[in-house]
């Protein structure tokens, strides 16, 4: 019978804790299915959820060049569907490091705003100076588009 190695007796009790874990997780599902999240915070687990960091991220975030600002302005109601917007939000989305959480806020407000120009950006043919006038006196459509970015 050969002596076991520090890293065969370190293996042997991670591989036990790890089940002592399942088994626990197991239970708390189980349990307390409608309340796992509090069951889990009690062995240790801390929750995080994903949804409440984009908030704080959303909500914190500002403009950071002119493009942006423009369209914040935009979908705040404060300038009017043109070009100019079309093609900053273009710049935006096709940008290195796009602002998404600037971006997203609106998205995932569904926008009056939004629909137009996602429209107008859309790779349909393209839209002629008259549909894209019009596409600007379409913010009353109701769309909801957050899957755009």
């Amino acid at each position: 019978m050969r002596k076991k190695s520090e890293d065969d007796i370190l293996y042997d009790y991670q591989r036990l804790k790890n089940e002592m874990i399942h088994d626990k997780v197991d239970e708390i599902f189980r349990k307390h299915p409608g309340n796992y999240i509090s069951a889990m915070e009690e062995i240790g687990f801390k929750y995080n959820d994903d949804d409440d960091r984009d908030e704080i991220e959303e909500k914190n975030a500002q403009p950071e060049n002119q493009n942006q600002r423009d369209l914040v302005d935009y979908f705040e109601g404060h300038l009017e569907l043109s070009e100019s917007i079309l093609t900053a939000f273009l710049k935006e989305k096709d940008a290195e490091e796009p602002n998404l959480a600037l971006i997203r806020k609106y998205f995932k407000q569904a926008n009056q705003y939004v629909c137009p120009v996602c429209l107008a950006t859309s790779p349909l043919p393209q839209l002629s100076s008259l549909k894209i006038s019009r596409l600007a006196h379409a913010n009353r459509w109701p769309c909801v588009m957050a899957s755009h970015l």
